[in-house]
């Protein structure tokens, strides 16, 4: 799960009137493992065992990126190359390719030479 989902999910369980005060911690808590954690000290001791269970069951994946150099980070962290693959593949495909050769020039755009070298036909 990624930043933005977690900031979404965590605080469904939450009374409605709190849930921007909750998703606002959450994302204060996400720059470091240790207020993470005190986040979700603080959610259990205040009656919110559920929004805590998830936090601490997703703490793992979404501090993940921080074993990379910080100047990737951004980039780690959020779902964006997805979506921007996604999007790429739904403008490419309303061209409608007609043979295989464009097929695999599709393909080698998005994944590359070496991808196109594994595969088989």
């Amino acid at each position: 799960m990624c930043h933005v989902h977690l900031i979404r999910q965590a605080p469904k369980k939450v009374p409605k009137k709190k849930h921007k005060e909750v998703s606002e911690k959450i994302k204060e808590a996400l720059v470091d493992r240790q207020k993470l954690q005190d986040l979700i000290r603080e959610l259990d001791n205040m009656r919110y065992k559920s929004t805590a269970d998830t936090l601490e069951h997703f703490q793992y994946d979404v501090m993940n990126y921080m074993q990379f150099p910080q100047s990737h980070w951004k980039r780690i962290r959020t779902p964006n190359i997805m979506e921007r693959t996604n999007k790429e593949i739904k403008r490419i495909w309303t061209f409608q390719p007609r043979n295989t050769f464009q097929i695999l020039e599709f393909q080698k755009e998005i994944h590359g030479t070496e991808a196109l070298m594994e595969l088989k036909l």
